[in-house]
């Protein structure tokens, strides 16, 4: 394996990633999710996929935030290139974890996996790789304060044994910053429930976490009313030049109303909210950030590809909303953003039942794990979608294979052409796989059917998954866990003057 060493790519971005194969010689892996919460409504899962040529052992972990601090609450072997994975909860039937208490998820491996965080909670659904990374400074560009109409929550876990000081700023659109401080005991979970705080205002604004010891951050975004939400790792190390988004939309593929909102009887999917899709853009900087947007049709790569430029003052929260920039109302286009300045940009798809957010991806890799992927044959590409994007940063053509692992061992290699697209990926160029159609695996599926994938990319590329299940107003995207080489975008990264 060829990693590079993080001290050559950023300060503080990656300043843990190698310390993973400091906690033992049997399991020197360790992933974090600092989200978890059990009660009778929620179900929550964490499936593994192990790419490896050999079977993988592996501990799941409970960091309790209060009581007793540590639970090993399961330990078992993934046969090689499986996907196996616990389930943590599943309402009040079966559960592995103390009930109302919050906790963080620490994995332990002996092999390199990907894992899934799969929380369902407040009528929808939160799915986000588990990450490897620590950092002391993580951001988030979107947060949002309405006790009418959200709960957000951002959660940290602390991976050493001492305690650490965590100072958060909200910055807002109009440039208000409120601090909060507080310190996380060793190995514990801490966090703030944005809505339950009265020195936030309400609206919407971006956050910044500074830490005086390296830790993992994440946001959980909730919306009670729609029953939309999300969840995602946060962006470490103050953000960055350049970025990825895989996909952006205001239209829900299986709802008539063509995203305006409706009458739920309106088609098997519809929603009576409207749907819309947003770009957020933190600066916690002290000078103003000219952030350029390039966006890509996915439907039509020979368009020209449209350009919109924003400003973002010093230590203020901005960004664009897709329904105003007059994009044909059923393309999705995917995003790459260019900044003078390190910031942070967020993306939210809110649409149908649900919603899918994520932070921009800001590193790039020659491999990618997912732990979570499903299909089942009678449902695939109307109510069960499974979208594989694959981003090509650089100016030469990159080779790409995908794998994917079912719970009995079977692989399947979609094969480079599904669905008759060009063998390599061509430069700057995102390729979208619709897996739901590539028959290998449908074939696989039956009635219901578990998987895992790894891409593996021929330069330093970017793998992000899109997850929809409308039947059950299920819907995330997420990265996957990069591997192999893996370097900062913006080091690959090939634009010329039109942005494409």
């Amino acid at each position: 394996m060829n990693r590079i060493q993080p001290a050559a790519i950023h300060p503080s971005l990656f300043e843990m990633l190698e310390g993973r194969r400091l906690l033992g010689a049997d399991l020197p892996f360790t992933y974090y999710y600092p989200e978890g919460f059990a009660n009778d409504g929620i179900n929550e899962f964490v499936p593994i996929t192990n790419p490896n040529n050999t079977a993988v052992t592996f501990e799941l972990h409970a960091r309790y935030e209060t009581g007793e601090r540590d639970a090993l609450i399961a330990s078992g072997t993934i046969d090689a290139h499986s996907r196996g994975g616990v389930t943590v909860t599943r309402g009040s039937s079966e559960r592995i974890v103390r009930p109302d208490t919050p906790y963080a998820l620490v994995l332990k491996t002996s092999g390199e996996v990907g894992a899934t965080m799969a929380h369902y909670d407040f009528g929808t659904a939160i799915g986000e790789s588990f990450t490897e990374v620590t950092a002391t400074e993580w951001s988030f560009g979107e947060g949002f304060k309405d006790p009418n109409w959200t709960r957000d929550f951002v959660l940290f876990y602390n991976p050493n044994d001492t305690a650490v000081n965590v100072v958060m700023t909200v910055y807002t659109s109009g440039g208000q910053q409120v601090i909060l401080s507080s310190t996380v005991e060793g190995q514990r979970r801490s966090g703030y429930s944005l809505n339950d705080d009265s020195r936030i205002p309400d609206g919407v604004f971006g956050m910044r976490l500074v830490a005086s010891g390296p830790i993992v951050a994440a946001l959980s975004h909730y919306e009670i009313v729609t029953q939309r939400g999300f969840g995602a790792i946060g962006t470490p190390g103050g953000g960055a030049v350049s970025g990825v988004v895989q996909g952006i939309e205001f239209d829900n593929d299986g709802d008539p109303t063509n995203g305006n909102g409706g009458n739920v009887t309106d088609g098997p999917f519809s929603s009576p909210f409207p749907s819309n899709s947003y770009l957020t853009v933190l600066n916690t900087s002290n000078q103003a950030a000219n952030v350029r947007f390039t966006f890509g049709n996915q439907d039509n790569d020979t368009l020209p590809n449209p350009v919109r430029d924003i400003v973002v003052q010093p230590g203020t929260r901005g960004g664009l909303t897709i329904r105003d920039l007059d994009f044909p109302i059923t393309s999705e286009f995917h995003v790459i953003y260019t900044s003078d300045v390190p910031v942070t940009v967020t993306a939210g798809v809110y649409e149908g039942r649900d919603a899918i957010g994520m932070q921009a991806v800001t590193t790039a890799a020659t491999v990618w794990t997912f732990g979570e992927g499903f299909i089942s044959d009678d449902r695939a590409g109307a109510a069960i979608t499974e979208d594989l994007y694959v981003f090509n940063p650089s100016g030469i053509e990159m080779t790409y294979t995908i794998e994917v692992f079912f719970n009995d061992g079977t692989v399947v290699t979609v094969p480079p052409q599904a669905p008759n697209l060009h063998p390599n990926i061509h430069p700057v160029e995102f390729r979208n796989i619709n897996l739901h159609t590539v028959s290998e695996i449908i074939s696989r599926a039956g009635n219901d059917a578990f998987f895992g994938i790894r891409v593996t990319l021929g330069t330093p590329g970017v793998a992000m998954f899109e997850h929809w299940d409308r039947d059950l107003g299920g819907g995330f995207s997420t990265p996957g866990t990069p591997s192999g080489t893996i370097v900062v975008l913006d080091d690959v990264l090939v634009l010329n003057s039109n942005g494409g």
